[in-house]
């Protein structure tokens, strides 16, 4: 297999996701029947997580965001950060989940060093993210050359 180098853009598509996700559940925790300081708190709690995840993995604008990924033909996994950082000789793992729609990659360090094996890099990818044939070939990459597809052994 040739080396793919991919670069992902801001996905506005998740940034949207994201925020809706965001806003429905704090329309929950208004119609709740509990004391609006734990209302106050809790929805404080959700808007903070959703504009870290929107910047995280829907505009990549924090400096730890994944911008890159890197496979070579050997099948080994870099992933290039914003800030220039690049994480090499990384593991996929088994419950990566690929479809035409959403992209989901979970990447483990080969070797663990301290706690970073209990820290693993998530890519959520959906197509607006990435250039469309760049986005189909990781698609068969996880499919076919990290061998996510099931064996048809088990039918």
């Amino acid at each position: 297999m040739k080396p793919l180098h991919i670069i992902f853009k801001p996905s506005k598509t998740l940034s949207l996701l994201l925020g809706l996700v965001a806003v429905t559940v704090n329309v929950i925790l208004i119609l709740l029947p509990m004391l609006w300081q734990i209302k106050l708190l809790l929805a404080t709690f959700v808007i903070s997580a959703s504009v870290y995840a929107i910047c995280l993995h829907g505009l990549r604008i924090l400096p730890w965001s994944l911008v890159a990924l890197d496979i070579n033909s050997g099948n080994e996994l870099k992933l290039i950060r914003r800030d220039g950082r690049q994480l090499a000789k990384l593991q996929l793992c088994g419950d990566s989940v690929a479809l035409p729609y959403l992209t989901v990659m979970r990447c483990t360090p080969a070797k663990t060093i301290g706690l970073s094996g209990f820290f693993p890099y998530y890519l959520l990818l959906l197509p607006d993210a990435i250039e469309p044939d760049s986005f189909r070939q990781l698609r068969v990459w996880l499919r076919w050359g990290a061998g996510l597809h099931k064996s048809d052994e088990n039918h």
